[in-house]
């Protein structure tokens, strides 16, 4: 695999939702990278902030453990503060993402204690994400949540813990990792920053980070619609919503990440069809979280889990 290649593995990763409101809207003006409209913006916090609570409530059925728990509660929480105190897209973005990076921790914390003798580094990326969060979240407060190239960052922040669980129950159940986890992990690791996109504006940068975002998304949660189907019927009954949110994501992200591969400027979408775009994409990662939510409450460990 080549450094190019690498990197574009490792920006998708950095780049890991449609009732409409009928009330007064919350949000501010919002700067101009952000193209969508106030209608489309709150529309994406509320369904996916909704969704990932939801997820959030059943998450602790992974480990059982405190820390779970007080994960579950605190996204509960972020879910909550959400309703009536949005001051912009920026920052009910960066509250998504804290509420991802939260849920993640809930999910990988038992696999990282338990495993640390297997791979000690990424139980260190487990137990060290949420400081790490929480240090970005507060430089993107001071920044009036208007930093998109910090909210990009942050959002590969949020989504390692739960790529982080994947890759860790498969270690700690003695199975073998797919080739695409441990590439995805390493170029995660490795990415500190988007400073390969210097040459995009705000805008620009924007579209190919949510682009990239819901690559990383899919990429994260499609094992574990799998791991917790329990039955190939279970899971080839859910299969035509799988399979068209990743033609889906697929349409967009295979382009942009071979022109990001070649070193091409990636072709934009006028802003009404970045809008459409968007919120069918919110509309896929709601029905996927869903799904995975009602998976792992019908779910039964097993005595080895």
């Amino acid at each position: 695999m080549n450094k190019k290649t690498i990197i574009a593995i490792g920006v998708c990763c950095i780049l890991v939702y449609g009732c409409q409101s009928t009330e007064k809207s919350h949000i501010q003006s919002s700067p101009e990278w952000v193209a969508l409209s106030e209608k489309g913006q709150e529309e994406i916090i509320k369904e996916y902030s909704t969704a990932l609570d939801e997820f959030a409530q059943v998450m602790p059925k992974f480990g059982c453990d405190t820390e779970a728990y007080w994960a579950a509660d605190t996204v509960h929480t972020m879910a909550l503060s959400l309703k009536d105190n949005i001051t912009s897209y920026g920052h009910g973005m960066a509250v998504i993402s804290q509420m991802q990076n939260y849920t993640g921790y809930g999910m990988a914390y038992f696999n990282a204690i338990i495993g640390v003798r297997k791979v000690p580094e990424w139980t260190h990326y487990v137990l060290q994400n949420i400081s790490k969060c929480d240090s970005l979240y507060d430089e993107l407060k001071e920044a009036q949540f208007e930093d998109v190239r910090r909210l990009s960052i942050f959002n590969l922040q949020s989504i390692m813990n739960m790529h982080l669980f994947n890759t860790l129950n498969r270690v700690n159940n003695d199975l073998q990792i797919d080739e695409e986890i441990a590439c995805t992990m390493h170029a995660i690791v490795a990415m500190d920053s988007i400073s390969s996109l210097k040459e995009y504006s705000d805008k620009e940068l924007f579209e190919v980070s949510y682009v990239l975002e819901s690559y990383s998304f899919f990429k994260m949660i499609s094992p574990l619609l799998k791991m917790f189907s329990e039955t190939k019927e279970k899971y080839d009954s859910n299969i035509k919503i799988i399979l068209d949110a990743a033609a889906y994501f697929d349409s967009k992200s295979t382009p942009l990440l071979q022109a990001l591969n070649d070193g091409g400027k990636v072709e934009m979408m006028s802003d009404s069809e970045f809008e459409t775009w968007m919120l069918k994409g919110t509309q896929y990662k709601v029905k996927l979280l869903r799904l995975l939510a009602r998976l792992v409450e019908e779910w039964e460990p097993s005595e080895e889990n």
